[in-house]
């Protein structure tokens, strides 16, 4: 037996656990996510462990199922940035407030990634992969449109969620036939291409590695696809997007040049809770 200590963070609702001490092997990651969700009674939702940097970034944020989380990264990003401005005030003197950028290392996303922190405020915003080309997963006699953000395949739907055995069933087969490490399937309630419309958004992801299925209280990964999909037959421009969830608001901010998408950013409130230890 070992103690473990992580830190509570709440990326909109989409609560995360960050391993910051213990030293988890990779090849126990999904065995001690579940611990930590099971400990928490279902509150926590996901599990990423702070890592050592491999590519020059601040630091690397590996998930617990190898999975891409824009949610997790604008968390790290948070507390790295939060810790920095522990440092400056310890050295006497004030902690620069403005809003800070930081590169960050996450698994399922190749090289660095860009994240813009207000930490004085409580915002964070991840400038995440730009999805590929909106395919089609055949869903019920429907094809729905899907979209992979790099680590995760995403399903939208539009006549409401399916049920917990069907959702499993239906992101095992995304994940087997995408070959991605997790899957979601994301219900757009009204969905309007409207520059700056509010849109509903309930989320369910799968990761393959713990075999894990939660009903999200958000979902960035989801809320870029949503995005991509929302300005498809937009011409060149800026589209944002506010997709509301049952933990918060989570914005999406769409570049297209070309008649394609050239970047994507995410974001939105983000805070960080308490200190807890488990013995795994």
């Amino acid at each position: 037996m070992k103690t473990i200590t992580y830190q509570i963070a709440d990326p909109a609702g989409n609560i995360t656990a960050l391993v910051t001490s213990g030293n988890v092997e990779p090849k126990d990651y999904a065995e001690v996510a579940n611990k930590i969700m099971a400990a928490s009674d279902g509150y926590i939702e996901q599990v990423g462990y702070l890592v050592e940097p491999k590519e020059g970034g601040r630091g690397r944020l590996e998930m617990m199922g190898g999975e891409f989380c824009g949610n997790g990264a604008r968390s790290y990003a948070l507390y790295l940035v939060l810790q920095d401005m522990v440092e400056e005030e310890k050295k006497g003197g004030k902690a620069n407030e403005d809003i800070r950028a930081i590169q960050i290392e996450e698994t399922g996303f190749e090289g660095l990634l860009t994240c813009r922190v207000d930490a004085i405020n409580g915002k964070a915003f991840a400038r995440i992969p730009n999805p590929g080309r909106i395919g089609k997963f055949n869903y019920n006699g429907t094809a729905c449109p899907l979209i992979i953000v790099d680590g995760i395949a995403i399903v939208l739907v539009f006549d409401g969620l399916p049920e917990e055995d069907k959702a499993l069933t239906l992101l095992r087969e995304v994940c087997r036939q995408t070959d991605q490490p997790a899957a979601g399937v994301m219900y757009l309630d009204r969905p309007s291409a409207v520059s700056g419309a509010t849109i509903g958004m309930q989320p369910v992801v799968y990761v393959k590695q713990t075999d894990s299925l939660v009903y999200e209280s958000s979902c960035g990964a989801g809320t870029t696809a949503a995005g991509a999909y929302l300005s498809k037959d937009r011409p060149d421009g800026i589209f944002s997007y506010r997709l509301h969830q049952p933990g918060g608001t989570l914005e999406i901010t769409v570049i297209k040049e070309g008649g394609e998408i050239i970047a994507c950013e995410m974001g939105g409130d983000v805070s960080l809770g308490e200190i807890r230890t488990l013995e795994v």
